[in-house]
């Protein structure tokens, strides 16, 4: 997720759950994207059985699952992993 600063669109904060930082490098292609014939790793993929090894593969992720929300100088983060985390806004922009 990252954090922009609305009036330029500048690059101000960013996040990553502990699944994309510890297993990014596995599932995501060379641009660090989600790139569904990458995570197929040459399965059918029309088969209903390779979308299901790739939604395993995302949730090991712990994809952000709902819009963020602000309160005070923090913004959280809901994951599919089931945690919510904490980011502070920062500095000057809270």
């Amino acid at each position: 997720m990252y954090l922009l600063e609305r009036s330029n669109l500048k690059i101000i904060g960013a996040f990553e759950t502990p699944g994309r930082q510890s297993k990014g490098y596995i599932f995501l292609d060379t641009a660090h994207a989600i790139n569904f014939n990458h995570l197929a790793a040459g399965a059918p993929v029309e088969q209903y059985a390779t979308t299901i090894a790739v939604m395993n593969k995302l949730h090991q992720l712990g994809p952000i699952t709902a819009t963020p929300v602000i309160a005070g100088k923090t913004i959280f983060i809901a994951a599919n992993d089931g945690n919510i985390y904490a980011m502070p806004i920062p500095a000057p922009y809270e």
